[in-house]
């Protein structure tokens, strides 16, 4: 094969990630901008917006790519029970890692208290029962299967498997920049990295749902840090 040939074959595979990905990460990225950089002015809207397009980008994602659904099906149907085990017992490995790092921060950084509970201004105004629906069953499973069942995935197809991890790691936690909050954007680069990992070792976009939703339940209803 000539050096024209690869380069050509590289410049393909190039515009096909491309075409994968862009469609998903660009409305990704408006999304949060909007969430994020304080254009809302209340808790209502902020929640409201996150489960509507987080849903929307979510049914953009099977229609964008027939297989991903073919995937998640068979995803939930092998070893199912096990899975769940695992996201239950990784999402609690998860929370436990945030309540330490929150009570040294508050120790060692005492002006960290103000950011993180301007994190949970967010929670204000917003009934518990409806958070805890709209997390466990749209926000969680939708952050899975946009971010790392699709472009995770994605990027898995096209580079090497430590590449694509590290990219989505990063694409993750830069979503979070227009929030100007380092305790939140030093929080998604962790979950980016404890998510990122397990989809990289476990290849079960269930096990990735079941412990974002149940981080986020104990996070921000159950248990707040």
């Amino acid at each position: 094969m000539s050096m024209l040939d690869s380069e050509n074959r590289n410049s393909e595979s190039g515009n096909r990630l491309s075409q994968r990905i862009f469609p998903v990460i660009i409305p990704l990225y408006v999304l949060f901008f909007i969430l994020f950089s304080g254009i809302l002015t209340s808790s209502t809207a902020f929640w409201a917006l996150m489960s509507g397009g987080i849903f929307t980008i979510t049914m953009m994602c099977f229609l964008f790519d027939a297989r991903q659904l073919v995937l998640l099906q068979l995803d939930i149907r092998s070893d199912t029970f096990r899975k769940i085990l695992v996201g239950v017992g990784m999402a609690l490995i998860l929370y436990g890692i945030f309540y330490i790092g929150g009570v040294l921060s508050r120790q060692v950084f005492p002006q960290s208290s103000f950011l993180i509970d301007s994190i949970y201004d967010l929670r204000r105004d917003s009934s518990p029962v409806v958070l805890f629906l709209i997390l466990i069953f749209v926000i969680g499973p939708g952050e899975e299967l946009s971010w790392r069942a699709y472009v995770q995935r994605h990027l898995g197809s096209q580079l090497k498997p430590r590449y694509a991890l590290l990219i989505s790691i990063f694409l993750y936690t830069f979503a979070h920049i227009p929030s100007g909050n380092p305790m939140l954007i030093l929080a998604a680069f962790v979950c980016g990295l404890i998510w990122g990992l397990m989809y990289h070792f476990f290849g079960s976009v269930l096990i990735n749902i079941v412990s974002h939703a149940c981080w986020d339940v104990m996070v921000f209803v159950l248990f707040p840090l």
